[in-house]
């Protein structure tokens, strides 16, 4: 099994090789791979590929894996072309014997270094820095303060996939396994040491399908926010339903998991679970990460839509029509509404009337909506904020104006928090 960790952080970009990089991350992670390989009858091993930054400040590398390992005499000459090392895996494995020694002159050329650790039967971990300039620094990272999650029934190299992401954000990580966990949610007594998260997998350690989690989810409670962890390419990945969210893990991307978490912890009531926001120069609350609800019939505008607002940071939960997002507006929490003119079923225009006429009638506060319209006439935009809604886009939606359109809301969630 393959595994990703990526600090939080590490800087959005910076100048390097892409070529190079790619090679080097290619090589090392495919001889983890290659060295861990296990017979059928026997467990699946495990490479690892770890990206942070040293205390220099330099973008690390670090491939592990719990393979065959490397003798200590072979170590001196493990980067030499046609070493002995290299003769001795190549007999065995295949190869061209080079490997190792065209890393090292790739990690040079970069002006960075690599270094191995290894025994035996204890697999190796090899360590590569590469000094980068950062061109874009990490974004700030939305903090979980004191939220507790529990890893539930996880195999130890998942739960260590987990701290990974979890710890940096100040979540409080907790393990149990599933029968401890089940114990837990089903014994009225024992309410008050629930936490708000769950973290389960469909998959045990050895990447069999686990059943037993569908035990854990019957007996969790109603308010019980579940992360579920699936290794199933045709389970889809998201909030499948208002309890339980879910995310691939093979590999499990840490984007994917802090996203799912942090979908959860918004949805959770329980009162130990706060989101720490920022306050804009104009005193306007803005999250960090804000739930989007995208109402949009075309698939490729759900894709380029979805895409632009992750990679602003943000979580889209996206609907086809104007009553699948009216359902989920609903029954979830979401900071701003986005929503094409012009759908079956229901367009955005009766989609504004049924939210700002179910806002009224419930006392709430009025949700950004913004809409989206291929509609070019004049006149078009007037209609929009004249039906309710507070700002609208012209098709194609570039990056830039969404970005502006959204910073514009903020002034609503201003009001809508109460803040003066």
């Amino acid at each position: 099994m393959v595994h990703l960790r990526l600090h939080p952080a590490l800087p959005i970009m910076g100048r390097g090789d892409p070529g190079r990089i790619r090679q080097i991350v290619m090589n090392l992670l495919g001889n983890g791979i290659k060295f861990s390989r296990r017979p059928k009858d026997e467990p699946p091993g495990q490479a690892a590929l770890a990206v942070s930054l040293d205390a220099e400040g330099q973008i690390k590398l670090q491939f592990r894996d719990d393979g065959i390992g490397i003798a200590p005499d072979f170590l001196p000459q493990l980067f030499e072309p046609f070493g002995r090392s290299e003769m001795v895996t190549t007999r065995r494995y295949g190869g061209t014997g080079l490997g190792l020694a065209i890393v090292r002159q790739l990690v040079t050329k970069m002006a960075g270094d690599i270094t191995v650790e290894s025994q035996p039967g204890h697999g190796a971990t090899f360590t590569v820095t590469l000094p980068l300039p950062v061109l874009t620094p990490a974004a700030p990272t939305t903090k979980l303060a004191g939220v507790r999650v529990l890893l539930a029934g996880l195999a130890d190299w998942q739960a260590e996939d987990w701290r990974a992401v979890l710890t940096p954000i100040g979540a409080q990580v907790q393990t149990a396994s599933l029968a401890e966990t089940q114990l837990m949610l089903s014994d009225p007594n024992l309410a008050a040491q629930r936490p708000p998260i769950l973290v389960l997998s469909d998959f045990d350690g050895q990447g069999r399908e686990d059943a037993a989690r569908n035990a854990t989810l019957a007996v969790a409670a109603p308010d019980q926010r579940v992360v579920v962890m699936t290794r199933m390419r045709s389970r889809p990945s998201g909030l499948i339903d208002r309890q339980i969210h879910q995310v691939q893990a093979l590999p499990m991307l840490p984007s994917e998991a802090l996203a799912a978490v942090l979908s959860t912890a918004a949805l959770s009531p329980s009162a130990d679970q706060r989101l720490v926001t920022q306050t804009e120069p104009n005193g306007a609350i803005r999250h960090e990460r804000m739930r989007i609800l995208v109402a949009e019939d075309n698939e490729i505008n759900q894709v380029v839509l979805a895409t632009q607002l992750e990679k602003m940071g943000h979580d889209a939960v996206i609907t086809g029509d104007g009553l699948e997002a009216l359902a989920a507006w609903q029954s979830q929490s979401f900071d701003l509404v986005l929503t094409d003119c012009h759908m079956p079923n229901m367009d955005g225009f009766g989609l504004t009337d049924a939210i700002r006429r179910e806002e009224r009638e419930r006392s709430l506060p009025q949700v950004p909506i913004i809409a989206v319209t291929a509609n070019a006439q004049a006149g078009e935009g007037d209609r929009c904020l004249a039906r309710g809604m507070t700002a609208y886009l012209s098709k194609p939606v570039r990056m830039a104006d969404l970005r502006r359109v959204i910073d514009g809301a903020y002034p609503v969630l201003q009001s809508s928090a109460g803040v003066a």
